[in-house]
């Protein structure tokens, strides 16, 4: 029996995955055009939305043009892992077969870790070498903090230093977090959505062989949804002659456990409240006076919930009726014990 093509994991390259060709090219042509020398880009979106996957996609490209490409990790020394990594991309430049570290070979000369950094981004000039830096699932530790002081600092320069970041709404947009650097809010954002439906209807039809009909029934199911398309596959791929019905319900109940209960966990508890009580409705009865009453909210207080989880994806509104839906299949059932 063939591997299973889909992926339940996060973060992790699946065989199978809906391709956003727009986003990384709106991005990768941000980044190869000219102005301003260090050019900084956010990849926004809820868990399962593929931000990974983007940063990724980004990644090879550039590696593929020759660029140094530096991953980041938010909870190390990010002054010293660049340099780190840095250094030993352009010492690979200079002696392919040689991996020995040694200073006298670049000529850097200091001991503080800015000033060396620094001078690697001047031998990148002189190497020809382009830098993209990335940062996955951005948190604002001590080390990312002093990462951003130090990028501040040399903007001014012509260096050809490209950063790509991914990280929830809360921590890249929310004008009420004021934790939020003003280097990444000054970064240019992308804001990821739901995925093409014709696109996933295709993808599903081609894996499973079956007619664009049932195809599209079972698109329907994960309502666009990136990580609930690789969900949805997975189970059907492990249960191929079970109820398309059960198959769903195994989705929903793994969406519930390992992805909604940690959104709902990152929302203000207000805006948990809203999402509480619009759940308890029945959806011909989620007007937002119903909504905002069963939530016990004042119409400021239902106003900025509901725009923060607008922000977010998380809901929506019929634009004939004005009802309020879920954007995430099954998510009404989130709060089920």
């Amino acid at each position: 029996m063939k591997q299973n093509p889909f992926s339940l994991q996060y973060g992790r390259m699946p065989e199978w995955y809906v391709q956003r060709n727009d986003v990384p090219d709106q991005i990768i042509q941000s980044f190869e055009s000219g102005q301003p020398a260090v050019k900084s880009c956010v990849v926004s979106g809820l868990r399962g939305m593929g931000k990974t996957v983007t940063l990724n996609s980004v990644s090879d490209y550039f590696r593929d043009k020759n660029w140094i490409v530096i991953s980041l990790n938010p909870y190390r020394d990010m002054l010293e892992s660049f340099g780190a990594c840095l250094y030993h991309a352009l010492e690979a430049d200079e002696n392919k077969e040689s991996s020995e570290y040694s200073r006298r070979k670049l000529n850097l000369r200091s001991n503080d870790i800015e000033m060396i950094d620094e001078q690697l981004l001047v031998r990148a000039i002189e190497n020809y070498r382009q830098v993209l830096i990335t940062i996955d699932d951005i948190v604002y530790t001590d080390h990312v903090l002093a990462f951003f002081h130090f990028l501040n600092r040399i903007s001014p320069e012509d260096y050809p230093l490209c950063i790509l970041m991914s990280g929830l709404w809360q921590n890249v947009s929310d004008s009420e977090n004021d934790r939020i650097p003003a280097f990444v809010m000054r970064s240019k954002k992308v804001i990821l959505g739901m995925l093409d439906t014709d696109l996933m209807t295709e993808y599903y039809r081609q894996i499973f062989s079956v007619s664009r009909r049932t195809a599209a029934r079972f698109t329907d199911i994960t309502f666009g949804y990136p990580y609930a398309f690789q969900v949805l596959g997975y189970y059907i791929w492990e249960y191929p002659d079970d109820f398309l019905d059960n198959n769903q319900k195994r989705m929903n109940r793994h969406l519930r456990e390992q992805v909604y209960r940690v959104i709902l966990h990152e929302q203000k508890e207000q805006d948990r409240k809203l999402l509480k009580s619009a759940a308890g409705l029945k959806y011909e009865s989620r007007t937002p006076s119903a909504v905002r009453n069963a939530a016990g909210l004042s119409e400021k207080a239902y106003s900025s919930s509901a725009e923060r989880l607008l922000s977010q994806s998380l809901i929506a509104f019929d634009e004939d009726d004005g009802l309020m839906f879920f954007n995430l299949p099954g998510f009404s059932k989130a709060f089920e014990k």
